[in-house]
């Protein structure tokens, strides 16, 4: 993924072996959903999204934290994992240099 400014470009297909049944589904649910949205449609409907709201920077941006994206969807108590999982790949990261 490439990103220049808010312009945000899928540069190599990322292939879907680590995504399971139900999340591929998922997604090919949502893009069906949305394919007829222009940028500025998904900008209004992103906007009507909890974790968005609360995090609104007006005339700005700022990052949305994963406990709000998680709290938005009622997994919230995920939290702990996601982040021990995290801190793994980081340390296996630095240990073979990738």
């Amino acid at each position: 993924i490439s990103k220049e400014n808010y312009f945000i470009q899928l540069v190599d297909n990322p292939g879907i072996g680590k995504l399971s049944k139900y999340e591929i589904e998922l997604l090919q649910t949502i893009c069906i959903e949305n394919r007829n949205l222009d940028e500025w449609a998904m900008v209004e409907k992103t906007h009507e999204f909890p974790e968005w709201k609360i995090n609104d920077p007006g005339e700005s941006s700022k990052p949305i934290s994963l406990t709000d994206v998680l709290t938005a969807l009622g997994k919230q108590c995920e939290l702990p994992h996601i982040e021990k999982m995290a801190a793994e790949s980081r340390a296996l990261n630095v240990l073979f240099g990738a």
